[in-house]
């Protein structure tokens, strides 16, 4: 079988969420067949070029163009009702462009590796013999779900104008896929019930096994992530809030926020919150989560699985989330983490902070969780599954 998956990102490094899911999406393909590999991305680094290179891979880098071309593309969605970052794909005739590289190649399958992506697949469904959509998402679902917890009016409404727009290119592409993957089974029976797909495969994000850390007896709390997203920027301050009411509780601890991006609400917020402190972006995780003893992600919003809660539970580490945030990930409450909403979240720190045997305990069933449910292995089955491949 001759596959060409056209990624959203580059695969290596696989630094952020969606390079790892490409990641391991195309790892899955190898295991089916030939796989050729378009990746269609912003500039990408030194280190990911050469790796692109040294494997044959072609490079389709999208630039940003700078803020006039953005506000223009902006302009457009809204008089069009097209997509804002599909169009940035539209400009680039990514459609002509594919179909070219198809009928040259002749590939048995052909994967788009995003929903944005989609805006390709009118001009490929008569030329490939298999079209697949995967979503990261239901990108409108989380669009909308962003727009709640945005907390200035403007990008309140672009982020619904985005939703509205993004609902309307979900409706006119994933018809016409052959197959469409989502990363849960909760996304899937939307796509199901909503858009009566004929055909959506649970296609889960994983990672690759490794043993848990040594124990941690830490009182410091870990929230990762890209914070100029609003949802991670909402999570970010509502634990912030949370360490203001430990504070209040007597109760002995710290907060670090890991990632790109912290904003200047966050920053005022943590400047004025002794326990809390702002890392910024660094270069790995590890260290981070080696000196932590829980990891807390108060999401309010959101769609499919978060990564940072599967490393989180990979590294043996408790974890405290919300509904949102455990969505996807077939978490029971009390066995591989604690689940509750935000109301509920300060006490539910506190308790773990009290009682080490009880972390001690939901760490390693959440390792042992992950490594048995979320591991390459079911992406590998579910991708063949889809496919047709024995």
């Amino acid at each position: 079988m001759k596959i060409l998956y056209i990624a959203p990102a580059s695969p290596f490094p696989a630094h952020f969420g969606g390079a790892m899911r490409c990641a391991a999406v195309l790892a899955a393909l190898g295991q089916c067949g030939s796989v050729e590999l378009i990746v269609v991305a912003d500039e990408p680094g030194q280190r990911a070029r050469a790796w692109l290179a040294a494997r044959g891979a072609t490079l389709w880098a999208t630039p940003q163009r700078g803020a006039l071309p953005r506000a223009a593309r902006i302009v457009r969605g809204a008089a069009t009702g097209r997509s804002i970052p599909a169009l940035r794909l539209a400009e680039g005739r990514l459609g002509e462009k594919l179909r070219g590289e198809i009928l040259a190649r002749r590939p048995d399958v052909v994967v788009l590796g995003d929903t944005f992506l989609g805006e390709a697949a009118p001009a490929l469904r008569d030329v490939t013999p298999m079209l697949v959509v995967d979503n990261f998402n239901v990108e409108s679902v989380l669009w909308k779900n962003v727009a709640s917890v945005t907390r200035t009016p403007a990008a309140r409404a672009l982020y619904s104008l985005l939703a509205t727009n993004t609902d309307a290119l979900e409706r006119r592409v994933l018809p016409l896929a052959d197959r469409v993957w989502t990363a849960s089974g909760e996304d899937a029976a939307w796509f199901s019930r909503t858009l009566a797909l004929p055909r959506v495969d649970v296609v889960p994000n994983v990672l690759p096994g490794r043993a848990p850390l040594a124990p941690s007896t830490s009182s410091e709390i870990l929230l990762s992530g890209f914070f100029e997203y609003p949802p991670n920027e909402d999570a970010a301050l509502a634990l912030i809030g949370v360490s203001q009411e430990l504070a209040r509780r007597t109760v002995g601890h710290s907060i670090t926020l890991v990632g790109r991006g912290p904003t200047r609400r966050m920053r005022t917020a943590a400047f004025a919150t002794p326990a809390v402190a702002i890392a910024g972006e660094v270069e790995s995780m590890e260290p981070w989560l080696e000196r932590c003893g829980i990891f807390a992600a108060p999401l309010r919003a959101g769609s499919g699985t978060k990564f940072k809660l599967l490393q989180a539970m990979l590294a043996g580490r408790a974890l405290v989330t919300t509904p949102v945030g455990a969505s996807g990930l077939e978490i029971e409450h009390g066995r591989h983490g604690l689940v509750c909403e935000y109301a509920d979240f300060a006490s539910a720190v506190a308790q773990l902070l009290r009682d080490p045997a009880l972390r001690e305990r939901l760490a390693a069933e959440a390792h042992r969780h992950v490594t048995t449910r979320f591991g390459q292995a079911r992406l590998d089955d579910a991708v063949r599954r889809s496919l047709g491949v024995p």
